[in-house]
């Protein structure tokens, strides 16, 4: 576009070049793609980096013997005179500031389109009260650009110069597949992370205390002859599983399933730390992901569920995320044994009518259908506390399959009174003997926790929460659980609410966890 024409407003490095286009779809600009030559005058819409020169100057005044800013015109409009600049430069140690790379949408992945909205001449734009924002006068798109194109414009665009290593330094470009970083195309140079990215990663191995270098402090290869039951001063050493509490929900919504499935994907991920943990893997079930696992692998009635409960593509998924769970390492998974409902019964939603047209009056005739029904709305009633006991135990009794691997069938052992899920590979586990008592809980100092003599929560029919009932929260003795298994782990990886968070009074089991978190960094329990 001229230099007198309006241009699009600003967007960050990383959202793709754009193309401006006016309302009937014709490009405003000359070519749909963005070539090797004058890419530099389509740079006015992205951060130029040009403006960084004399800060790097700065930071590399001792090392570097020079350093000089490249624009897109001059590396890739003369790819060969650069390439031959750049490799035969008898001078060492030059730097050379190449422009943002985020002006090509082969690179970013994205085409940003920029349409013009229509406007009439016969109408101009209403003024608009002071401080209102005037109405949009474009509209943004974005189109994917394949691999295939991106890996052969870098492999055009890199030809001359040849580059051998590329190193990757933030966390936020790190995160997003730049074709640089991660493309394959002959030629391709090798990545290697900065120190930065390493140090994140060193403190991050730290924390988790996994037994492979991470730093100074780190973990390492376990000394010869060294009894890994043993502790320092060579007494009994008691086993310290890694604790990961996975909650959260937002499955029941239009797009609950696909939620629903990139929770599993986290779960997943997180049980592949028992690769690395010699005492195990601890994962505790939460929120509405937890009712997802005991009505479609425990197959427990668990009240009023989302849609996805009753598809049969959706339960077999589930069944297959926890199997996978169990596939390496010692793992095993925590149920909530008791959980808060809420009584809510369907009533029609309020509707506004919409208004009626006269003609419709005229049109209509006797016998005419009826218009459907309103849609339906849950109205919350009463709240109270079920224990899962008496359904888990029921659960336990009959073989639960998960399917095979390995060549083996795969059955899921109950525990009734700990809620804890395990493996058992080949035979069906023995079912547990159930206890006529539950066992007694330990209650925190807090008092959140119910103490060992409170009377229990009323047990569930045996089949689960009757109909009628939604979960929103854990119960008094599933909080006690999460306690304790807390202070028997090394340490804890937690992502997702324990309950319903958007009302204050099923925010309990969340709060209490929290609060046993906050007392553990602080070193209370230090003695236990």
């Amino acid at each position: 576009p001229s230099p007198d024409a309006e241009q699009p407003p600003q967007v960050e490095a990383g959202d793709g070049a754009e193309v401006l286009e006016n309302a009937s779809g014709e490009e405003a600009d000359a070519g749909s793609n963005l070539m090797l030559h004058g890419v530099a005058k389509r740079m006015r819409s992205l951060p130029s980096l040009e403006p960084l020169l004399e800060l790097l100057r700065e930071v590399v005044e001792g090392p570097a013997s020079s350093i000089e800013f490249v624009p897109h015109d001059v590396w890739l409009g003369e790819p060969e005179t650069f390439a031959e600049k750049a490799r035969n430069d008898r001078s060492e140690n030059k730097v050379f500031l190449i422009e943002n790379l985020s002006a090509f949408p082969e690179e970013v992945g994205e085409h940003r389109i920029v349409k013009a909205l229509p406007t009439t001449e016969e109408a101009p734009p209403a003024a608009t009260p002071e401080g209102t924002p005037a109405a949009p006068t474009t509209m943004m798109s974005f189109t994917r650009v394949p691999w295939a194109r991106r890996e052969f414009w870098a492999k055009r665009a890199f030809n001359f110069l040849l580059p051998d290593i590329v190193v990757q330094d933030s966390f936020t470009t790190a995160c997003k597949s730049m074709t640089l970083h991660t493309g394959f195309w002959p030629a391709h140079p090798q990545r290697y992370l900065g120190p930065y990215i390493e140090a994140e990663m060193v403190a991050f191995l730290d924390v988790l205390q996994l037994p492979f270098k991470g730093g100074e402090s780190g973990g390492g290869e376990e000394e010869p002859g060294a009894n890994k039951d043993d502790d320092e001063n060579g007494g009994a050493r008691v086993p310290a599983p890694l604790l990961v509490v996975i909650g959260g929900g937002g499955f029941s919504g239009a797009s609950g399933e696909e939620v629903l499935l990139r929770k599993l994907e986290l779960l997943i991920g997180l049980s592949r730390l028992a690769r690395h943990e010699p005492d195990g893997l601890t994962i505790a079930l939460g929120g509405e992901l937890a009712v997802a696992v005991l009505a479609c692998v425990v197959q427990l009635q668990m009240g009023v569920v989302g849609a996805y409960a009753t598809k049969d593509a959706t339960r077999l998924a589930v069944a297959e995320a926890i199997l996978e769970v169990f596939r390496d390492g010692e793992v095993s998974v925590q149920v909530p044994v008791d959980v808060v409902c809420q009584e809510v019964r369907l009533e029609p939603k309020e509707e506004a009518p919409p208004p009626e047209d006269p003609k419709d009056k005229k049109k209509a005739k006797p016998g005419k259908e009826s218009p459907p029904p309103p849609p339906m709305e849950p109205t919350p009633l009463a709240q109270q506390t079920f224990s899962l006991g008496q359904a888990l135990a029921q659960a336990a009794q009959r073989p639960i399959s998960l399917g095979y691997s390995s060549g083996q069938e795969c059955f899921l052992s109950v525990d009734p009174v700990r809620g804890l899920l395990t493996i058992a590979r080949g035979e069906p586990p023995t079912p547990p003997a159930v206890p006529e008592t539950p066992e007694p809980t330990e209650a925190n100092e807090g008092g959140d926790v119910a103490p060992a003599d409170a009377a229990p929560p009323p047990s569930a029919p045996k089949d689960g929460i009757p109909a009628g009932w939604v979960v929103r929260d854990i119960g008094t003795q599933s909080m006690a659980g999460l306690h304790l298994a807390l202070r028997r782990s090394k340490g804890v990886v937690w992502n997702g609410a324990l309950g319903l968070l958007e009302e204050e009074v099923f925010r309990a089991g969340t709060r209490s966890f929290l609060s046993a978190v906050e007392s553990r960094l602080a070193g209370d329990e230090e003695g236990e």
